[in-house]
């Protein structure tokens, strides 16, 4: 059952106030939602998706920044950024395509604190990010690559939209988005609305 007292309704800015008034008379829900965040993720990117994600740098920062006094081990500092730092934005990276500019601000701030002191916060990077995101077994501590692992979640949605089209979720975005059935035709720039519709 849907409990109608915790629910909320979504319109579009240019929705019209009669229609809204009687969209929310028909459904009883009498209250609106101006649509910020659902289960801790935007409910909806505009053009400026980058600003929409900006709650991901400032967790990551807030993390890194409580670690900048603890004395860690450069073992220590890999496990934190493994486990925590670059786990953060993995909820939104399997529903958003979260641009590349923002996953390298991402791995950029990373990078910093990888490299950082207790008393010095800017320290020389004697390597490149891609030779800290090589695996352990070529040469590198292994690190994610953000923007490739983005790529590969929201792949994995795709894989299972061509897979099991028969459900409810697969029933919705291929009558709106692939009625045709080619779904891998109509990937495009607004794919990351396509998955979490």
């Amino acid at each position: 059952m849907i409990n109608k007292d915790k629910s909320l309704i979504l319109f579009s800015p240019n929705t019209p106030r009669h229609v809204r008034e009687t969209m929310k008379a028909t459904m009883s829900i009498t209250h609106e939602t101006s649509g910020e965040r659902y289960l801790g993720l935007p409910v909806s990117v505009g053009r400026f998706g980058k600003n929409t994600f900006a709650y991901l740098k400032k967790r990551i920062w807030a993390s890194v920044q409580g670690w900048q006094e603890k004395m860690l081990s450069k073992a220590g500092k890999e496990i934190l950024i493994k486990a925590v730092a670059q786990a953060i934005p993995t909820y939104a990276m399997s529903c958003f395509d979260l641009t590349k500019g923002l996953c390298d601000e991402l791995s950029s701030m990373i990078g910093r604190y990888w490299w950082s002191q207790q008393d010095k916060e800017h320290k020389m990077h004697w390597l490149s990010w891609e030779t800290l995101t090589r695996s352990k077994k070529h040469g590198g501590p292994g690190f994610g690559d953000l923007h490739l692992f983005n790529m590969a979640m929201l792949s994995r949605q795709a894989w299972r939209l061509l897979n099991n089209q028969d459900t409810l979720c697969g029933q919705v975005l291929k009558a709106k988005y692939f009625p045709d059935g080619k779904l891998l035709q109509c990937w495009g720039p607004g794919w990351h609305l396509i998955l979490v519709a």
